[in-house]
Formats: C-alpha cells, structure tokens, sequence
C-alpha cells in the first residue's frame, strides 16, 4: 500500500475511535481504557507515518540536489567546451576573412589601375590633336 492510504485508513480509524466514544451511552459499558488504548495506538501509528514521509521527503530533496547538481557540472563543462569551438572557428573564419578580403582587395586594385590606364589612353587619342591637320607630330 501507499503511505498516502495507510495516511488515509489511519485518520479514517481515530475518527472512528472519537465517534464511537462521543455516541457511547450509557445502556452500553464501555471500557474507557481500551478506547484510551486505541487512540494512542493509532495516534503512535499516524505520528510513525508522518516520520517516515518525512524522511522518504528528506531523501528525496537529496537526491534531487545531488541529481541538480551534477547535470549543472555537465551542462557547464558543455558550454564551456562549446564556447571554446566556437571561438576557434570564429578566429578561423576572421583569418580567412581577411586574407580573402585582403587578396580580393589587391586585385580589385590591380584591375581598377589597368582599367584607368585604358581609359587614360582612349582620353588622350580623342582629344590629341590630330598631326595631319597641320599640327605637329608631338612625337617628333
């Protein structure tokens, strides 16, 4: 049986004991000492089962505590160890990063230089003036 139906048959039984003294009359003898018996007894017996729900309670919030205690060291060493990877390839990415955006850099400058040069060229044929107009050849 569970402690809560033993609770329940036991609080069941000293009502009955303080009923059946209450409606005792005096046609029936009644032997006070063993009702006096009775309720002590079960009183002795409540009293037990509220000492022994109070330990299986104590035991219980211990190895709660214990249990807590060790998925909190388990959940901590994780994240820990997890915040470390992630650091690692966060440093890895920021290097790569760099180098990439570093060497896209250099070559989106080396293509801007030949392209200003094109274009630098183009400029100067257009607006040159022209040698067989009568200008003279700058070259000469």
């Amino acid at each position: 049986m569970n402690k809560n139906h033993i609770l329940k048959m036991l609080i069941a039984s000293v009502m009955a004991v303080s009923f059946m003294g209450t409606i005792s009359s005096g046609t029936e003898a009644v032997d006070e000492s063993k009702w006096d018996k009775a309720g002590k007894e079960v009183k002795e017996a409540a009293d037990a089962v509220a000492d022994a729900t109070k330990d299986s309670s104590q035991e219980a919030w211990q190895k709660t505590k214990e249990g807590s205690g060790e998925l909190y060291e388990k959940a901590k060493d994780e994240s820990a160890e997890l915040w470390d990877k992630t650091k690692e390839t966060s440093g890895e990415t920021w290097d790569t990063i760099k180098v990439e955006s570093f060497e896209a850099w250099e070559k989106s400058k080396e293509e801007s230089i030949k392209i200003y040069e094109k274009t630098k060229e183009k400029i100067h044929d257009v607006t040159a003036p022209d040698p067989g107009e009568g200008n003279p050849d700058p070259a000469e």
